[in-house]
């Protein structure tokens, strides 16, 4: 659909608890905002505005972080790899 939020371009997790994710489609971005937890592997998103979350996720052995989407059209998968600190650069 046209305002579909398009896939995630990337995604911030603060140390505090805090998370940003963006999405692009085309021309367009949006963003959504939250808290998010770890239990155990398992990522838990809290969006603000209290909607309930539609991405789950889990840190592979790799490292990374999988984040997988459930849309109308089926499940979107992004896979995310950590860079580093401006700072540490």
């Amino acid at each position: 659909p046209p305002d579909a939020p398009g896939p995630i371009a990337s995604a911030t997790f603060a140390d505090d608890g805090t998370y940003c994710v963006v999405r692009r489609a085309g021309e367009r971005t949006t963003t959504s905002s939250g808290t998010y937890t770890w239990t155990g592997w398992k990522l838990t998103l809290a969006p603000e505005g209290g909607s309930a979350p539609s991405v789950s996720g889990h840190r592979r052995f790799d490292g990374k972080l999988v984040l997988t989407e459930t849309a109308e059209s089926g499940p979107i998968t992004a896979i995310l790899e950590k860079q580093k600190d401006e700072a540490s650069r």
